[in-house]
């Protein structure tokens, strides 16, 4: 009888660990579903606090006044202290190591993180008093490495069907993609992964130019520290058709920076140095002497 028991001893053994498993799982899954609920509300989407900025008096015009910001309570500053002015329609690159602030500005910009302290203005307006529809409408973001949706060219530019045709493929020729779009209902694979990075970028270009915002933030690849052909082809296009919008370009490619009005350096989320190209290629600071030994390090040999 003691050996009939000890044999049925072992499946009752594996029955009870994989309860308990299935026990250790559910209750991380609890203690998920719990963080989540925890977590703050975004703002709301819309406020009634303000009028919308009109279309007309849409310059770009961008000030940081002492903005400070944080990943977690318990993290330091990611941005400390920040502030600078941009005027309407000027061209500035955002210059500065891994973890500068440079991806940091550009969240708080979008009010994907809210300020522990500080003000962002576009055009006058404190943007934490618009709605996140509102004060996200007035930034087109063109990320390092953009997303696009499965299903179709037209269905990526225009996801609401508010345009016709002929603006779509206006659209497609500022960005320099009519020779490589053959039909507005040319599929495009999840995340785009039929089309290069840059051609992803020049997609949201494309994107962008239907959409009237004051301001343009561009991430550049970091696959090289000079442009290929098509780097080209993505640089001309926001030059060429932002020349009334305020663009603030994440780069580390000396030939973006010797192009832009002035430039904006970034060291542990504070200003390194903010001038002319000229001026902070001539300015003492780390940051710019690393970038300018990389760029002759990464120059092809002819």
């Amino acid at each position: 009888m003691a050996l009939y028991y000890a044999l049925q001893l072992p499946p009752t053994l594996h029955w009870a660990l994989r309860v308990l498993a299935q026990v250790q799982a559910s209750h991380a899954t609890l203690q998920r579903l719990e963080s989540y609920d925890n977590l703050p509300m975004e703002a709301p989407l819309t406020s009634d606090l303000l009028p919308r900025i009109p279309e007309t008096d849409k310059r770009g015009r961008l000030t940081f006044e002492n903005v400070q910001v944080r990943y977690q309570p318990h993290q330091a500053p990611a941005l400390t202290h920040l502030s600078f002015d941009v005027l309407a329609h000027e061209k500035i690159s955002v210059v500065g190591a891994s973890g500068s602030g440079k991806s940091s500005l550009v969240i708080a910009l979008l009010r994907l993180l809210e300020l522990d302290a500080g003000v962002i203005r576009v055009d006058g307006v404190d943007i934490a008093s618009m709605g996140l529809h509102d004060a996200r409408r007035q930034v087109a973001y063109i990320p390092q490495d953009p997303i696009l949706f499965s299903g179709s060219v037209r269905s990526n530019l225009d996801p609401f069907g508010v345009f016709g045709d002929d603006r779509l493929w206006a659209a497609l020729r500022r960005a320099q993609l009519v020779s490589m779009v053959a039909s507005l209902d040319e599929p495009v694979a999840e995340r785009g992964r039929n089309y290069t990075v840059i051609e992803r970028q020049l997609l949201c270009c494309a994107r962008i130019w239907l959409k009237n915002a004051a301001i343009v933030c561009l991430d550049e690849p970091a696959a090289a520290s000079w442009a290929t052909p098509k780097d080209y082809a993505l640089q001309e296009a926001v030059r060429a058709e932002c020349a009334d919008r305020t663009v603030l370009t994440v780069t580390h490619r000396l030939n973006t920076i010797l192009t832009s009005d002035r430039v904006l350096v970034l060291e542990h989320g504070r200003v390194a140095a903010l001038g002319t190209p000229d001026d902070v290629l001539a300015t003492p600071c780390a940051t710019m002497a690393t970038l300018l030994e990389q760029w002759r390090a990464a120059q092809p040999i002819t």
